[in-house]
């Protein structure tokens, strides 16, 4: 958990930091995804997590910031 990155500090960074922060994590998913196929080595299943919750957390932030740009009716 110390690796963790919090909220606050995502909301400071731009649109573009965010973007690509989320191609990188893309990336790691994936290669933690592929990393144990066909061998008796231990996922990484910790990090694959973490970096799940991480990009959840920017796509979070991404829509919010994209909702809140974008004046009209509130969606239901």
């Amino acid at each position: 958990m110390g690796n963790d990155v919090k909220v606050s500090q995502l909301r400071e960074k731009s649109a573009a930091e965010l973007d690509a922060r989320t191609v990188e994590l893309k990336e790691t998913i994936f290669s933690c995804r592929s990393a144990g196929v066909g061998s008796e080595e231990k996922k990484q299943t910790h990090k694959k997590r973490s970096c799940r919750k991480e990009l959840a957390r920017i796509l979070t932030i991404k829509r919010e910031r994209e909702l809140n740009e974008v004046p009209g009716e509130p969606l239901l």
